[in-house]
């Protein structure tokens, strides 16, 4: 396509002068040849005429018609000679020959002017024909100047001539003049081919090669013709090729050194991604096991000496520092689960107002002993959610809110926008500038506490807060003017009023005696087996501890009779995990017993792993309580069959965030 229109528009600026020329010059030519042509005819047609009314002056005077009859005739001789007719000065007809095809004119006999007419192919010429004056003999003049007289019109000369041979000569005329153009342009045709060739061949090369460098072909070169006219443009075209060339290669380099230099930065990353969370794991689970043991001991103590109005004073101190130590541990726990995956989200229709009630119990005493109002607008709005998830959530947020506004109020309530319920905390804390209002839902994150104080958390809140929403598709909004307070929103899809499940039963309907119930721990630490025992004890179970499953099924034989229920650690010693010690005791044993698996563990997969088992799970340092309502609920069904691999239960108040 290129190619043809270059080369058309080169045929077209050498072939357009030549038409115009040629054809100018032509019609000329046959306008010059085609005028001498018509004058030629029209003087000797004015020649015949004038010759006739010689002759016939002397038959018209004398009124000899045979005369004139015969010059007519002759007349006739004279080739393109039509017709010729004589009349006398009153219009009659004196003599005629030939076939006359123009009819005169009614006062044209009376005219002394020659006349003229074309009609039918015809040339008609109308000659007057006037007598002749004599000379008077100046001896018989008597000297007196006479007046001249008008010579008197004695008829009219009619010559008649064809214009068929002059057609004919005009016609040869112009099929000569077409042929000669016709001729000359297809010369020039040619010679402008073979020059627009010679033209346009390096045009389209060069249109071409630069089209090749526009998709990227920077490898392509015009041939440069040495001497040409466009010597300068194909030279000009390779250096700008060889330039770009040049160019693409360093960038191609440049983006493959950074590129491996980024990837080589992401791998560090990663790595030292992968030894944050190893150390962080191995730290959280050391730290967790003296933890664990430390809230049994305290816990036995309290029910041993709490009498002691001292004595009770410190356990309540050291209670409290233990639940601040464990609330870091589940903080770091939830980011673990979550980051695992291990959370799986139990979305149903429920009021929201099930989920503002427990948060205004849960935090109004603490806001009424920071000197703070605490308001909660309850709404009887439906939505769909995960009410665990959810309330998490509004805990995180609500307890942020308190924790930063030194004075004031926070506010809890819900705006319903097209079809989605947004649940707002309002706070007049001292604000979040713009600058870090996306940083506070990154990891240990925390603004205005530089000396890292414990008290106030490890900054994990929030970014709880972020990962829950991102798995329940909530987005979190944030309005924040420094020095006046933040606004945060939690956008939740509503529902159909009254759609929600039936709730389930609840756990304090199941019996809460343990007496006599054989429970067996399997825990390779010490100090944890001697507080689990002195715990399970003081609840009148019967005990069978040990550190291996050996060990275990020893005891387990001696007794002649099994457990009714198992808890076992999660890592055991010699690589064992508490996974494969309560398959290999249930094995053992012929019967599927409840098991309770106990875990300071926080990795990513050893969590799923956990996750998998379908085992209860609690993670260290473990509440009472918690243990406590889910040996409830194992002792209730031991006689049941166990739940089949993989599907994991969730106990509750436990492996929720």
């Amino acid at each position: 396509m290129i190619w043809r229109g270059i080369r058309s528009q080169v045929l077209v600026v050498a072939l357009a002068p030549a038409i115009v020329v040629a054809t100018l010059l032509t019609g000329v030519f046959l306008y010059g040849r085609v005028t001498d042509l018509s004058g030629a005819h029209q003087q000797r047609a004015y020649a015949l005429a004038r010759q006739l009314a010689a002759n016939a002056e002397f038959g018209l005077f004398a009124g000899n018609q045979a005369s004139l009859q015969m010059l007519a005739n002759a007349a006739m001789r004279e080739p393109d000679v039509a017709a010729v007719t004589i009349i006398d000065r009153d219009g009659e007809v004196l003599a005629r020959a030939g076939v006359p095809a123009i009819e005169l004119p009614a006062a044209a006999e009376r005219s002394a002017q020659r006349l003229e007419f074309d009609r039918g192919g015809r040339h008609l010429v109308l000659q007057p024909v006037a007598a002749s004056e004599l000379s008077v003999d100046p001896l018989f003049d008597d000297g007196a100047q006479a007046k001249p007289r008008p010579p008197a019109l004695l008829g009219h000369v009619a010559l008649e001539l064809s214009l068929e041979e002059q057609t004919k000569l005009e016609r040869s005329l112009v099929a000569v003049g077409l042929l000669v153009t016709a001729i000359g342009l297809l010369f020039g045709s040619v010679l402008a081919v073979r020059l627009g060739r010679g033209v346009s061949r390096p045009l389209v090369e060069l249109s071409q090669a630069v089209d090749r460098v526009g998709r990227g072909e920077l490898a392509a070169r015009v041939a440069v013709v040495r001497g040409s006219p466009l010597q300068g443009l194909e030279e000009g075209v390779n250096r700008m090729a060889a330039r770009l060339e040049q160019a693409r290669d360093d960038l191609e380099r440049r983006i493959a050194e950074a590129t491996a230099e980024l990837r080589l930065k992401k791998e560090e990353a990663e790595q030292a991604n992968v030894a944050k969370s190893r150390f962080v794991a191995a730290a959280s689970h050391d730290l967790r096991q003296p933890m664990h043991a430390l809230g049994l001991f305290v816990d036995s103590l309290r029910d041993d000496l709490g009498g002691q109005v001292r004595a009770r004073r410190l356990l309540d101190g050291m209670r409290s520092s233990i639940d601040a130590m464990t609330a870091m541990f589940d903080a770091l726990l939830d980011i673990s689960r979550l980051d695992a995956g291990v959370i799986v989200e139990k979305r149903s229709d429920f009021p929201v107002q099930t989920v503002l009630r427990q948060i205004e119990v849960m935090f109004t005493p603490l806001a009424l002993e920071r000197g703070l109002r605490f308001s909660v607008v309850l709404s009887n709005a439906w939505i769909r959610s995960d009410p665990a998830l959810l309330e998490r959530i509004l805990q995180n947020l609500v307890s942020n809110a308190i924790n930063h506004t030194r004075s004031g109020g926070v506010l809890v309530g819900c705006r319903r926008r097209c079809g989605v319920l947004s649940i707002q905390v309002w706070d007049t804390g001292p604000g979040i500038a713009a600058a870090h209002q996306q940083d506070i839902f990154q990891e240990f994150f925390q603004l205005g506490n530089p000396e890292r104080d414990r008290s106030k958390g490890l900054g994990l809140g929030l970014a709880i807060v972020d990962r829950i929403a991102r798995l329940l598709s909530h987005p979190v909004r944030l309005r924040s003017v420094p020095g006046h307070g933040s606004m945060f929103a939690l956008e939740v899809p509503c529902a159909e009023r009254g759609a929600g499940g039936a709730e389930s039963a609840p756990a304090d309907r199941i019996p809460d005696d343990f007496a006599g119930a054989c429970v067996a721990v399997l825990d390779d630490d010490a100090p944890s087996v001697e507080a689990m025992e002195g715990l399970l004890e003081r609840w009148k179970c019967v005990v069978i501890s040990a550190s291996s499953e050996a060990d275990l099924l020893r005891q387990i034989e001696a007794r002649g009779s099994g457990p009714d229920l198992l808890i076992s650690d999660y890592r055991l010693r010699g690589g064992r995990t508490g996974l494969l010690a309560v398959e290999r005791i249930r094995q053992a044993l012929g019967r599927q017993i409840p098991a309770i698996l106990i875990t300071g563990d926080t990795a990513p997969d050893r969590l799923i792993e956990a996750h998998a088992s379908g085992l209860e799970l609690l993670h260290k340092p473990v509440a009472p309580g918690k243990l406590r309502q889910l040996m409830r609920i194992g002792l209730a069904r031991r006689d049941a069959p166990s739940q089949p691999q993989g599907e994991a239960r969730v106990q509750p108040g436990d492996d929720r965030c």
